[in-house]
Order: structure tokens, then sequence, then C-alpha cells
């Protein structure tokens, strides 16, 4: 477990959930993803035949479950491996294992041809999302203005490495497209430099803001009309 490598953004650091060779406080994400993947992996040759196959079919299962595209004329295929699945862990397991909520996936397969597939609906994303809120949060006595501060800082940040060709970053990217979009852990260290703005740059920006506002729409299809030398008076005009 401690040699696992996911993607980035796929799953918690299961390595630090590690401790007196347990694992401990893992998070419900942390739970499907080794349902899902880690546990058939590792019980292949492992034990009793029929327990492994079991687990394998429950794995399985919920893989399907969670699959971002669904086959809606494999209800009726789903609704009986699901029950044969549960059949299966019954005859294999003992009965103190099944309470009340061993029936629950029943109840998600009929659950995913009514609403879809369940990406649309899991709050793992906003979960994530008010984590990285929670980390902007500096003055206790006023956490919203705090956490407002700190989505300005790196949505400001993300837009000088993104799109100012002028700006030469000194440390890694705020907005990393090699990674998951809902990672938030990523700031940009270092000291800061003052920058001074030349006039070709500021010559720039003003034809920027002048070429898509939409306050010069007039001036535009005006500009159509004119010739090369009044198209360059226009454009003094406008700039005085």
């Amino acid at each position: 477990m401690r040699e696992l490598k996911f993607p980035s953004g796929y799953v918690g650091a299961l390595s630090r959930r590690i401790q007196d060779g347990m694992l401990r406080g893992l998070k419900t994400h942390d739970f499907h993803i080794l349902l899902q993947q880690v546990i058939p992996l590792c019980l292949r040759n492992v034990g009793n035949p029929k327990v492994v196959g079991a687990v394998m079919r429950v794995s399985r299962l919920f893989r399907n479950i969670c699959a971002k595209v669904v086959d809606v004329d494999q209800k009726a295929v789903m609704l009986e491996d699901v029950a044969e699945t549960i059949c299966c862990l019954e005859k294999e397991l003992p009965p103190s294992v099944f309470v009340i909520m061993m029936h629950l996936p029943i109840h998600l397969v009929e659950e995913l041809f009514i609403c879809g597939p369940v990406h649309t609906r899991w709050m793992y994303p906003f979960e994530r999302y008010m984590k990285g809120l929670k980390g902007f949060v500096k003055n206790k006595a006023k956490p919203e203005g705090s956490m407002a501060n700190g989505y300005l800082r790196e949505e400001s940040i993300g837009f000088l490495n993104e799109y100012l060709s002028e700006y030469t970053p000194t440390t890694k990217r705020a907005w990393d497209d090699k990674e998951e979009p809902a990672m938030y852990d990523e700031i940009l260290e270092g000291v800061k430099r003052n920058r001074v703005m030349t006039a070709e740059f500021l010559k720039l920006i003003h034809g920027f803001v002048l070429d898509n506002t939409e306050h010069m729409d007039p001036y535009k299809r005006y500009s159509l009309t004119l010739s090369d030398v009044g198209k360059v008076n226009l454009y003094c005009k406008i700039m005085h």
C-alpha cells in the first residue's frame, strides 16, 4: 500500500493512512478506490476461491454502478447480478456481517437507471472544493471574506500564468493542465519581484480593451467605410 501510485487527484494519500499495519482515517472515496481497484488485485491468489470470487463480484458490481456511461438495456442484467452477488456473500460470510445496509446495492442499481450515472450526482468534487476554500481561511472571525480573497488570489495567479505571455513564472503553474482541475493544493512560492510596465505593453493592453468592448462596435463598423489614413486618424482620436 505504501508503494501504490495513482494519477494526480484520483485518490487520497493512502500511504499516510497506514498506522500500526492498518488503514485508518480513510475517506468515503478512498473506500471506493480500495473496493473497486485495489482489493481485486490483492486477493487474486489469496484465501478461499469462493470467498475471493464473492468479493470480486462486489468490486465488479460497484465498478458498473460508478461507471460514467450506463447502458439502459443492461438494467435486467445488473439487477440479476446484484441479487446473485448478495446471495454469494450470504453463502460465504458469517451472518453477523449482514446488517440492514447489505441490501443497499439493489437500491443503488435501481436508482442508477432512474437518475442516471452517479458521477453527475455524488458530492466528492464539491467536498474537495470546500477543503480548498477552508484552506483560504486565515481570519476565523471573517471566514467568508478570507475565502473570497483566497479565491481571487488563486484566479489572478492562474490568469497571469495562463494568458500573459510577458509574465515569466519562476515556480510551478497554479493551473496545471497535466493535473486534475480540482486540485487546490498548489501554491506559488518565492520572493516577489516588481516589474515595470513598458509603454509598448501598455499600448497592447489599451488595444486589447478597445478591441473587446461592446462600446467600440459602432466605431468598428464606421471604420470599415474609411481608408487606411482615416482609420489611423480615428484610432488616434480614440486613444487620445
